[in-house]
């Protein structure tokens, strides 16, 4: 059997100065770091197992039919290997069937030699897919298709930078991106292509090899907005990720914008530069900014963290300073320990949680014991696809030991277990391991815990069920109000449905509320409103009514100036509306007269 994979070239040491000089002109020219942070080979697994003249034939053929077949036959040796406990065989077999069955879905216009560079290149799929399974792959593979028609060669080099680059832009860009919160914002590029050539040139003088990073450090990368020119200014030959920080310091504070302790808005008749920025000082906020389109510029992975406090805009960063080693929280005021500060991830566009974050800055999708562990948690959840639950339950119990915090192997062991015929109270124990083990990060908590709800809804144990998750963030609440609030947006509606009568649905929102009343502006982002518009849209507008005067009295203080204007237009919305549903239902009555 032939396995495919790609090979990876090293430059040997020498002493002769000639040599030496030859080598820093060679790696300018093919674009290879030698000097910047030292990163280790990624590991080339899963690999491939077909044979090549079976590639070959299903290339020539690049149909439809072809490839369902291939990914059917890989899947079942998948199965056969699972069942065996071969696992390495396993995986291989298995994203060999998943890359093969989106081909026969998604890759009807993928260039076929692109699809050979796939295959060829199963490591850098698998840490793709691994980073975003449920990313929209027809929009994936379109721009990759886009970027290798426009530069082959670069892209099979760089493939894994190829697929982060695709997955930022999968489907359409969200309309609030990029919104950093400074007078002139960056632009959006239209073009994937641009961004991948900007890295792919200027990758000799940045501090990282970009073909030893992974997925999801290269998303952080590659999912910057432009221009592109203003990066061309930033980038600099020797930058180095500490100089993140030194970047930062070089602008000064601007005393001039100085009123009571805080920083006025950026005078509106100067323009927002950098240049500006470093000639005539700036607020905490911009120093962050700055150091972080330096980050930008220099092909460094950062996060931009931004959050409200006091009518104050905060930010802060992470960034990466070597494989596995980040500086997190630079530049955050430890007075803020609790603020919960939000950040998207490019690569689906969902907020970022810290929980997602460490397991990027761990490199857990490719190396280690969590790698081997989610290799097994897959195998599982397949296994109980084919009704296997035994096998099924002693691969995801393997994965648990494996790495403790897979949330997918909690999941296949329950459900392997419910239908082995398990007690609810066995399985009430593995829901409450699998939430109480993420105590570090309560958005994997909150996740685990919806998964418990819908067990407990499923047994018909609506009161249980809501109890549990309020139970489970009443510390929350006490140590980080935002982000607890943030996190009873996904069952808030659910909560809603299960009180039977209008005055029960009152009083769930109210008790939600009032915990929530320390965070008044996440509170009326992610509960005032949503719980208004379900009052409206269900026909119960004295409720909606009372919804708005709460929020009303939680907005009373200072600050908060966009919230009580969007609170404002909600009840004049719904006044106007309400006063038209009268007028019709007056007229209904003159006209049955």
């Amino acid at each position: 059997m032939l396995v495919l994979t790609v090979g990876s070239t090293g430059i040997p040491s020498c002493t002769s100065m000639r040599v030496l000089v030859y080598i820093c002109l060679f790696s300018l020219f093919v674009g290879t770091n030698i000097f910047g942070a030292q990163l280790p080979d990624l590991p080339k697994v899963p690999s491939l197992p077909f044979y090549a003249d079976t590639i070959d034939e299903a290339l020539s053929l690049d149909s439809s039919g072809k490839w369902v077949e291939l990914s059917e036959y890989a899947k079942q040796n998948a199965v056969i290997a699972a069942r065996e406990e071969r696992i390495d065989d396993a995986a291989n077999w298995y994203y060999a069937s998943i890359l093969t069955g989106m081909f026969s879905r998604e890759g009807r216009d993928i260039p076929a030699e692109l699809k050979r560079a796939l295959l060829e290149n199963m490591p850098a799929f698998f840490d793709c897919y691994e980073t975003a399974p449920k990313a929209p792959y027809t929009g994936v593979f379109s721009t990759l298709s886009q970027i290798y028609l426009n530069q082959p060669a670069q892209l099979k080099k760089y493939m894994r930078m190829g697929l982060a680059l695709s997955l930022v832009y999968a489907s359409v860009l969200p309309p609030s991106w990029p919104s950093y919160g400074v007078p002139d914002e960056p632009t959006q590029v239209s073009q994937p292509a641009e961004i991948f050539l900007y890295f792919t040139l200027h990758g000799a003088k940045m501090p990282f090899d970009f073909s030893k990073m992974t997925v999801g450090e290269l998303v952080f990368v590659v999912g910057i907005a432009g221009p592109l020119t203003e990066l061309e200014k930033l980038c600099r030959e020797g930058f180095e990720p500490s100089d993140i920080e030194k970047e930062a310091a070089k602008v000064k504070a601007d005393p001039t914008r100085l009123r009571g302790g805080r920083f006025a808005k950026w005078d509106t008749d100067v323009a927002f530069t950098f240049e500006n920025l470093l000639k005539n000082g700036g607020s905490d906020y911009e120093k962050t900014y700055y150091a972080f389109r330096n980050a930008n510029a220099n092909g460094i992975p950062c996060v931009f963290f931004k959050a409200e406090q006091g009518g104050d805009s905060i930010s802060w960063l992470s960034y990466m300073n070597g494989a596995k080693e980040w500086k997190n929280e630079v530049f955050k005021d430890p007075k803020l320990k609790g603020v919960y500060a939000k950040s998207d991830f490019p690569a689906t566009w969902n907020p970022l949680t810290r929980f997602e974050l460490s397991r990027i800055q761990g490199r857990a999708n490719v190396e280690g014991d969590s790698y081997k562990s989610l290799i097994l948690s897959r195998l599982g959840a397949l296994m109980l696809e084919e009704g296997d639950n035994q096998v099924a339950f002693n691969l995801a119990t393997m994965a648990l030991k494996a790495d403790k915090f897979n949330a997918g192997a909690y999941r296949t062991v329950i459900v392997s277990r419910a239908r082995m015929g398990a007690e609810n109270k066995e399985l009430d124990g593995i829901f409450r391991q699998s939430y109480e083990v993420f105590a570090d990060y309560p958005e994997q908590i909150a996740k685990m815990l919806m998964v418990y709800r819908e067990n407990l809804l499923a047994r018909r144990q609506v009161v249980q069920a809501d109890a549990l998750f309020n139970s489970q963030m009443k510390p929350l609440f006490r140590s980080n109000p935002s982000l607890a609030t943030y996190l009873y947006s996904d069952v808030l509606e659910s909560m809603l449905d299960n009180a039977p009568t209008p005055t029960q649905k009152y009083s769930v929102y109210s008790g939600i509320v009032r915990s929530a009343s320390k965070a008044p502006a996440e509170a009326f982002k992610y509960i005032v409103v949503p719980t208004a518009k379900y009052f409206w849209n269900n026909d119960m507008k004295k409720e909606a009514f009372k919804v708005i005067k709460s929020a009303e009295s939680m907005l009373r203080g200072a600050g908060f100036s966009a919230e009580k204007d969007e609170l404002a237009r909600l009840r004049e919305q719904y006044e106007e509306m309400d006063l038209q549903d009268r007028e019709l239902e007056q007229s209904n009555k003159k006209n049955r007269r």
